[in-house]
Order: structure tokens, then C-alpha cells, then sequence
């Protein structure tokens, strides 16, 4: 029980300053925080949050009543970025860009649009710049 204390501390202190947004789920009202959100897409009532677990083998797709333009104000510094006038990609989980594709780390592939393209690439160039530095 001990650890577990430990381990929900470290939680809450890694992710104190984190951006976070309360979603629908199932059954009840979910947060999600940044770094759990692969990327958010346009819905008919707001937007689709699809999330991945921490060892990324489950993906949950929560429904949040918030627009996209106001999602991406609040996770922009979070390595958010428009791929897509529909929707907004995590640069954490992009694996690779190509000409008009982004593949995601679980293996989906997202198209990219062309009037995006030239913007999303320096982005992702610069997060990698900084990530592995």
C-alpha cells in the first residue's frame, strides 16, 4: 500500500504544471492530461480525445465538449500541432512524416494536409532538436 502512495505522489507531482481537460467517457467524467493524448479530432458536438496508456497498448477515445481551436490554445506548448484543419497531433506519439502522412507510434496513419505540411515539419523537427539533445 506503501508503494502505491508513492507512486500516485510521483504522478501528481510530475504532472502538477500540466494542461489537462476533463473528457466524457463511457460512464463517467474523466481528466486527461497532455501527455496522455495522442492526438484530437473534430466531432459532431465538439471533439474526440483519443488517449494512450502509459505502457501504449490501450486506446481510449473520451468525447470533450471544448472546440479545437480552444484545445489547441491549451496544449499548444504542450507539443501540440494542426496537421489537419479536423484535428491536432501530439508530437510525442509521431513516429514518422512523410510527404502526406503522419504515422502515430501505435501505428495509425493520419493525413496531413497540404496547406499544413510545410508548419508541421519544422515542428517536429524542433521537438526532436529538443528532445534529443
Amino acid at each position: 500500500m506503501v508503494s502505491e502512495f508513492k507512486e500516485i505522489f510521483e504522478y501528481l507531482m510530475n504532472n502538477k504544471d500540466e494542461p489537462s481537460i476533463v473528457c466524457r467517457g463511457e460512464r463517467s467524467q474523466v481528466q486527461v492530461y497532455a501527455n496522455e493524448i495522442m492526438y484530437i479530432e473534430i466531432s459532431k458536438r465538439g471533439t474526440k480525445v483519443h488517449t494512450l496508456n502509459k505502457g501504449g497498448l490501450v486506446e481510449k477515445v473520451y468525447s470533450c465538449k471544448k472546440s479545437l481551436d480552444f484545445l489547441y490554445e491549451l496544449f499548444k506548448e504542450s507539443n501540440f500541432a494542426y496537421a489537419h484543419n479536423s484535428y491536432i497531433v501530439n508530437l510525442k506519439y509521431v513516429k514518422k512524416l512523410c510527404s502526406e502522412e503522419l504515422k502515430l507510434v501505435d501505428g495509425q496513419v493520419l493525413s496531413v494536409s497540404r496547406t499544413k505540411i510545410k508548419n508541421l515539419r519544422k515542428q517536429v523537427t524542433e521537438y526532436f532538436e529538443r528532445k534529443y539533445r
